[in-house]
């Protein structure tokens, strides 16, 4: 008798745990901020930032006033949004069978700065689209400033791959240099002055990652049911009803090719 109620409990023990897990996802988490920032979501719905909330494919975030400020951590990278600037996240993707991660935003208008933490693997995808490039990275430090008829990629340290738009040229930027995008696909280097230099290292200072948000982290990456559930409740609140409506109704089509997006599958909430 003991050993069936032995055997019972351990059964209920496992399946416990496996009802508490979930798989890891890719998220962005606010870190700080400052002045007037909003998330705004695909339908337009605009939300203040505040530390801690999360951000997803096809969000935007919205600096306004000279003086506002946005830091946001994607896992262990960085993005810092300074003010009158318009980010966009095009896609934040984890690959459940590789563990590759691949990042995918555009900068509308303004001044942002990257800090990739790590050397991407080969399959890994970090990149920033402008009006005039795109720049791709492998782990690297670098601020990308866009005029509308011009962007300006200064790398700090690393690599960045510019592309221009028409995709006919491709210049690389290494440490203390600087890729000029000029609407007309003209991709022009230059060395960045020891003045512009000390600016942006002044510029590239960051807040560390928030106790809350690294326990977040640290439980998405151990697929933390409670954590998930948050997250996805978080996000519902930044939506309109249309576009929950809309996500629910997807297909998750992501189940093959292992690929997930939170606004995918963890929209169907019951």
């Amino acid at each position: 008798m003991k050993n069936i109620i032995s055997i019972l409990s351990l059964v209920l023990f496992i399946c416990g745990c496996t009802s508490k897990t979930e798989k890891k996802i890719m998220i962005g988490l606010v870190n700080f901020v400052t002045g007037s920032v909003y998330i705004i979501s695909v339908e337009g719905k605009e939300t203040s930032a505040v530390a801690g909330i999360p951000v997803d494919s096809g969000m935007k975030i919205r600096t306004k006033g000279e003086n506002s400020l946005c830091e946001i951590y994607i896992d262990e990278n960085i993005v810092k949004i300074f003010g009158n600037t318009e980010l966009s996240i095009d896609s934040l993707t984890h690959d459940k069978n590789t563990g590759v991660e691949k990042t995918h935003l555009s900068l509308n208008k303004g001044r942002s700065f990257f800090r990739i933490k790590n050397r991407l693997m080969k399959e890994q995808e970090f990149s920033v689209k402008t009006s005039t490039c795109t720049a791709a990275v492998r782990g690297t430090e670098f601020f990308i400033t866009d005029k509308g008829k011009s962007s300006t990629v200064a790398c700090l340290e690393g690599r960045v791959q510019v592309e221009s738009v028409s995709r006919k040229n491709t210049v690389d930027a290494e440490e203390n240099e600087q890729v000029i995008a000029t609407g007309d696909s003209r991709l022009v280097k230059s060395n960045l002055k020891q003045k512009q230099t000390d600016t942006l290292r002044k510029d590239s200072e960051v807040k560390p990652a928030s106790d809350n948000n690294l326990k977040t982290f640290g439980n998405i990456e151990k697929g933390d049911a409670t954590t998930l559930t948050a997250i996805r409740k978080k996000l519902k609140r930044l939506r309109t009803p249309a576009e929950i409506k809309k996500k629910q109704s997807e297909p998750e089509n992501d189940e093959e090719s292992g690929e997930y997006r939170i606004d995918l599958p963890f929209y169907k909430l019951k």
